[in-house]
């Protein structure tokens, strides 16, 4: 025999519909998190946008971000580096000897990526409107 609680789906408030517990599965937002895997903030040093970075203790911060490469602004072929809150560079450092939010720099400025502007870039919407009569 199926046991019911008395309501359907339509009946329940709306953070309730889809949610189901099965035994002592857990479903929902919260879930264990394996502590072998580490989780590092870092922060594009060019535009300050902040990532996060995972990877297992044993692996270096230069390790963890090439495998998950998000850096934009910064080419994963150029020469970089990842510092602490202090300026300590910690590249070559493993992600279970520092905790914080660390800053990626390329070593040259001259190796930021940018972005080509479009010819409809150049161009601002007055030079569209105007009308020039000879």
């Amino acid at each position: 025999m199926k046991r019911t609680t008395g309501f359907s789906n339509e009946d329940k408030p709306k953070f309730m519909r889809g949610f189901t517990r099965k035994g002592r599965q857990r479903h929902g937002r919260y879930s264990e998190s394996d502590p072998s895997i580490l989780k590092r903030v870092i922060k594009d040093g060019y535009d300050g946008q902040e990532f996060i970075v995972i990877g297992d203790k044993q692996e270096t911060f230069a390790q963890a971000c090439r495998a998950h490469w998000q850096f934009k602004s910064v080419n994963l072929k150029s020469k970089w580096y990842i510092t602490d809150e202090k300026g300590n560079d910690v590249t070559d450092r493993y992600l279970e000897t520092a905790e914080g939010v660390f800053v990626l720099t390329p070593e040259y400025r001259s190796e930021i990526q940018k972005e080509e502007p479009d010819e409809y870039d150049e161009y601002s919407s007055i030079h569209d409107s105007v009308t020039y009569y000879d």
